[in-house]
């Protein structure tokens, strides 16, 4: 996504002329693959994350992109141009590669049983997500993802307990 946003004429003024069709510019986006692969490998091996995930997890990463990406195709609150432009993105995939290989513990959302009290973090989360789409549209997504990283970095010891 990342790649395409970085590559696409819209965002960098005007079409380019590339008779190879390989958009160089935007080789950087690749990185953040190389950084999930790593982070997957990580998590294959790492018997600490069975009740939750010591960084970002790989789905998540891609939902806030994800989130951006349609973003800034609906230009949803003129923040198109910006979520588009090189250095933003480039910003982005050194902070989503630095938290999905981090050493930060972050909720599990796994359901554990059907009560409340096992579940309450998740349906919490599910509510706040859901008030987001009422009022972000596409932008929920990424925020979500925020809210997420956010609420476990400041909640570490009640997800070390999950």
């Amino acid at each position: 996504m990342f790649y395409t946003l970085i590559s696409n004429p819209v965002f960098q003024g005007g079409e380019h002329f590339n008779p190879a069709g390989i958009r160089t510019e935007a080789l950087p986006a690749f990185v953040l693959t190389m950084f999930a692969a790593m982070r997957l490998g990580k998590f294959n091996i790492d018997t600490r994350q069975s009740r939750y995930f010591i960084g970002l997890s790989t789905p998540a990463c891609t939902v806030f992109v994800l989130g951006l990406a349609l973003s800034a195709y609906h230009n949803r609150f003129g923040l198109g141009e910006m979520i588009g432009n090189q250095w933003f993105i480039f910003a982005l995939i050194a902070l989503l590669s630095w938290l999905m290989n981090s050493e930060i513990p972050m909720f599990g959302m796994k359901i554990k049983s059907f009560d409340w009290r096992s579940n309450t973090f998740s349906l919490v989360f599910l509510a706040v997500f859901v008030g987001l789409v009422i009022f972000l549209k596409e932008l929920a997504f990424s925020a979500v993802i925020v809210f997420y990283v956010l609420i476990s970095i400041f909640m570490k010891d009640k997800v070390l307990a999950s």
